[in-house]
């Protein structure tokens, strides 16, 4: 696969995973206004959402788009490996590289972020994958056209 398209894929799924996981994230945190409590803030989902994507963003981006690449391109010399090997391996790659940017975040903000992070990284490896598996067969249906 090019690297510009590669980097373009990784790019629209940091895209895709930040505003699907910024949205479940603002559907988890979200209190519908008959279960608020009297003289209690409360955030719209809206706002909730408007907090948590610039970050989440940010940490696709970084982890996802940019750390991710450079993970795949030192595994791509191990072109033996398939099947469920392969699966085992990328998830585990994938999950080792949410590993890290929880732990980065729980440096910065004496916070543990490990169990949104990991979820996170998977996600991105899904929207990564659907989105790979979707283009290359939207080539594979052009290249058959032109046949």
């Amino acid at each position: 696969m090019n690297s510009r398209f590669a980097l373009l894929i990784k790019i629209m799924s940091a895209i895709i995973s930040s505003v699907a996981f910024s949205a479940g994230m603002s559907w988890l945190s979200y209190t519908p206004p008959d279960e608020r409590a009297a003289e209690v803030l409360y955030h719209s989902f809206m706002t909730l959402f408007a907090f948590l994507f610039p970050s989440s963003f940010f940490l696709f981006f970084i982890f996802g788009a940019i750390f991710s690449t450079w993970v795949d391109h030192r595994f791509s010399y191990y072109r033996k490996w398939t099947g469920m090997k392969k699966a085992a391996i990328v998830i585990t790659v994938y999950v080792g590289i949410g590993l890290v940017g929880g732990l980065a975040l729980s440096l910065l903000s004496q916070a543990v972020f490990l169990s949104l992070t990991i979820p996170g990284a998977l996600l991105f490896l899904v929207v990564q994958t659907l989105l790979q598996y979707s283009f290359s067969a939207l080539s594979l249906s052009q290249s058959a056209r032109r046949n």
